[in-house]
């Protein structure tokens, strides 16, 4: 994994506890751990939580709610994770790939509803470059994700 800066909003225990959340969440949804932990660390300020989320939100990969109006809260590191990862596999896979691919785990998962009625899946994406104005508006999107791999945060 890539570094974390010292003057992350995170102890190194938890980096250390959030690591392996990451590598075992990603391992069970077939995604590569080592982009994913960049993704996070892009859209948390390397764990700084300077902008936009607070780090109670938990919420490590600036997901919004569902109706979009602000960003999802979830009740811990575990779960954040888990709705980062089932975020990212419902843009990577055509179907659902574990239970917890849903809106009750990831407020912006758009397969199978509360409510019951179903909506189509995103799929498709298989590199990065891909989530450039799809995962987020920007089209440089993929390149912030590329430097933090390359060259941590």
């Amino acid at each position: 994994m890539r570094r974390v800066p010292e003057d992350a909003a995170h102890t190194s225990d938890t980096i250390t506890d959030l690591a392996d959340l990451y590598l075992h969440w990603t391992l069970c949804y077939g995604l590569r751990a080592d982009v994913m932990w960049a993704q996070m660390l892009l859209e948390t300020d390397g764990l700084r939580l300077s902008g936009r989320i607070d780090a109670e939100q938990h919420n490590l990969a600036g997901l919004k709610t569902a109706d979009g109006s602000g960003f999802a809260s979830f009740p811990s590191l575990e779960r954040g994770v888990i709705a980062h990862c089932v975020h990212m596999a419902w843009y990577c896979y055509r179907d659902h790939v574990r239970p917890e691919c849903n809106d009750h785990y990831d407020p912006r998962h758009f397969g199978v509803r509360r409510s019951g009625t179903v909506e189509p899946h995103h799929g498709g994406v298989q590199i990065v470059q891909e989530l450039s104005g799809t995962w987020a508006e920007g089209l440089d999107y993929d390149r912030g994700i590329c430097r933090v791999w390359n060259d941590g945060v």
